[in-house]
């Protein structure tokens, strides 16, 4: 159940990561079935002003599954860049280009509002959720041949366009961006040896290993004792 998943990451882009139940030995259940999960997980995280959750409910209900399907897409690129950096600490140009082409589409909706104690960065909420944003498909990037010249790309009337982000998307990829320049913490990023769930190791001596001692750490222990008992 969405609304009791546990928030082991240790930061909310990692936890958006972790939305299916296990990334090995192989792929767990999918936690993400519909546009209400996805409310009920950001009303777990709370980094939203209510006004944003709203706008956000209302844009699913109209967009509807084909929105879900962009939301799952996001979340697969930043769990791709994070997986890279626990587990090689470097991130392949693949992974990179594929996330670099949502953030591009987040930075188009942020703008600076007032707030009584300064500034605090907000996004364009869209009236419609179903504009379009840019003609390209993060998932097969159109780049022209170096032996032919560069086309402007003119998107076929008939052909569905990519959705504008919804402004919790693009608050995530703004989040994932920020760890990620911070490449001094990525020795500190891991992924879970049971389930492969990602999280920052915030402890003081950095010596975390599992996503949650209580579930994954006190499996290993279990199956470490039996396979060293059996035999007796």
């Amino acid at each position: 159940m969405i609304e009791e998943i546990p928030l082991d990451g240790g930061h909310p882009c990692l936890d958006f990561a972790n939305t299916v139940s296990a990334r090995y030995p192989e792929r767990g259940s999918e936690y993400l079935n519909s546009p209400k999960d996805f409310l009920s997980w950001l009303r777990r995280v709370d980094f939203l002003t209510e006004k944003e959750l709203q706008a956000t409910a209302r844009g699913l209900a109209v967009a509807g599954k084909a929105s879900l399907k962009q939301v799952i897409a996001v979340r697969e690129a930043i769990y791709a860049v994070f997986r890279d950096i626990a587990e090689e600490n470097d991130v392949s140009d693949k992974a990179l280009a594929t996330f670099n082409t949502y953030l591009r589409q987040a930075y188009k909706q942020i703008q600076l509002e007032k707030t009584e104690t300064g500034l605090r960065r907000t996004f364009l909420l869209s009236p419609s959720p179903l504009s379009p944003s840019l003609p390209l498909s993060p998932l097969s990037p159109i780049s022209p041949l170096p032996h032919l010249p560069s086309l402007p790309i003119f998107p076929l009337p008939h052909l569905p366009l990519p959705l504008s982000p919804p402004p919790p998307i693009s608050h995530l990829l703004l989040l994932a961006e920020e760890l990620l320049l911070q490449t001094e913490r990525w020795p500190r990023i891991r992924a879970c040896p049971s389930c492969g769930w990602l999280f920052l190791d915030t402890s003081k001596n950095g010596r975390r290993r599992w996503c949650n001692m209580q579930a994954c750490g006190s499996q290993a222990k279990a199956r470490r004792w039996y396979h060293k008992n059996k035999g007796k």
